[in-house]
């Protein structure tokens, strides 16, 4: 395994986008799926880009 170190930026995304990500989260994460189906709040996603 190889770590690496960097600065990143963080956005929480539109209801929109995520919307468009959650299921391709879910597949890789099927907890955050059941988790979601156990709350009434929306779980936020997070969007991470690399900074110079």
């Amino acid at each position: 395994m190889v770590i690496q170190t960097f600065t990143v930026e963080a956005q929480v995304l539109t209801s929109d986008e995520r919307d468009a990500v959650w299921p391709l989260i879910v597949v890789e994460a099927p907890d955050f799926g059941a988790y979601q189906n156990r709350t009434e709040r929306v779980i936020p996603v997070v969007r991470l880009r690399r900074v110079a």
